[in-house]
């Protein structure tokens, strides 16, 4: 079941009406298929961030991700389905870390802040080229403790590296195939 809203900008939308998933419901560490809360992330509006105001691209590219887990939350404490979204709906980090968490790989090893059991999500998730730190971290702009910020900035250099190597490569295959044509 979902309910009918409508952001201050006009979008309707339907939230869900269940309340998230919370990890002491689950088995340790198990993640969770995408469900309610993951979809209706991926299907907001993302033309303006969370603020109104602002427009965030980085939303926009990762809602075209696949989705991979639902974003399930540590403890509940007085997280229902309305709190859970005012909080997504407060600040950017909060709407970019839920999205990080529903599309992202599991971490090899936990951030230090995870393995203490603090952070809003049960498992410590990188998104590699979104989020420069674990998407527990980055809920509510606090990515500078996450201990992976390292390791992610590596990858995202191998990333980007591995990207201009693919596209110098198409541009000599067009040059080439260009000059056959001639």
């Amino acid at each position: 079941m979902a309910t009918q809203e409508r952001r201050t900008n006009g979008d309707d939308y339907l939230r869900p009406e269940s309340d998230p998933l919370v990890a002491s419901s689950l088995q340790p560490s198990k993640e969770v298929k995408p469900g309610d809360w993951a979809r209706f992330i991926q299907s907001l509006s993302w033309k303006e961030g969370p603020q109104l105001a602002v427009r965030n691209h980085k939303l926009q590219e990762m809602a075209t991700q696949k989705l991979r887990r639902e974003p399930v939350l540590r403890t509940r404490g007085n997280r229902t389905a309305t709190v859970f979204f005012k909080e997504i709906a407060k600040r950017n980090d909060n709407a970019e870390a839920t999205m990080g968490q529903s599309i992202g790989r599991r971490a090899r090893r936990q951030c230090s802040h995870c393995a203490k059991n603090q952070g809003p999500f049960h498992i410590c998730v990188i998104a590699v080229g979104f989020l420069k730190a674990c998407a527990s971290c980055t809920f509510s702009g606090k990515w500078q403790r996450c201990s992976l910020r390292e390791e992610i900035s590596r990858k995202e250099e191998k990333r980007r590296h591995k990207e201009k190597k693919r596209q110098h490569k198409e541009k000599k295959l067009q040059r080439k195939q260009g000059q056959q044509l001639q």
